[in-house]
């Protein structure tokens, strides 16, 4: 904690392409920056998984680096691709998302009820 980092990983099964991990992904990586107070998320996806990337990309990673040939997987040697994304590139996404997701209610409309 002292570094202000940690890392995410998910595996959505047969929810692939439904948006819910994406929205998951959002939320943990507002609640890592802002409750947890970190400064830097990181992951590792596999470099022929492009879904996983594209995905760690709509959510503000990037790509720092690449572990060449690191996992025997599938019968061959895959890279393994290190990915992180820092607050103050996440928060922007975050605003824009919020948006657009978030269902917030008036409180003096709830407690007129």
């Amino acid at each position: 904690h002292k570094d202000g980092t940690a890392g995410t990983g998910a595996a959505l099964g047969r929810h692939l392409g439904k948006g819910y991990g994406s929205a998951a992904k959002i939320l943990i990586l507002h609640w890592a920056f802002t409750q947890l107070n970190l400064r830097k998320i990181c992951s590792e996806v596999l470099g022929y998984n492009l879904r996983s990337q594209a995905y760690l990309k709509k959510t503000g990673y990037k790509e720092e680096g690449r572990r060449v040939k690191q996992v025997f997987q599938n019968g061959d040697y895959q890279d393994l691709i290190l990915m992180a994304v820092f607050r103050e590139d996440f928060m922007p996404l975050w605003e824009e998302w919020s948006k657009h997701n978030l269902v917030t209610t008036d409180v003096k409309d709830s407690e007129k009820n």
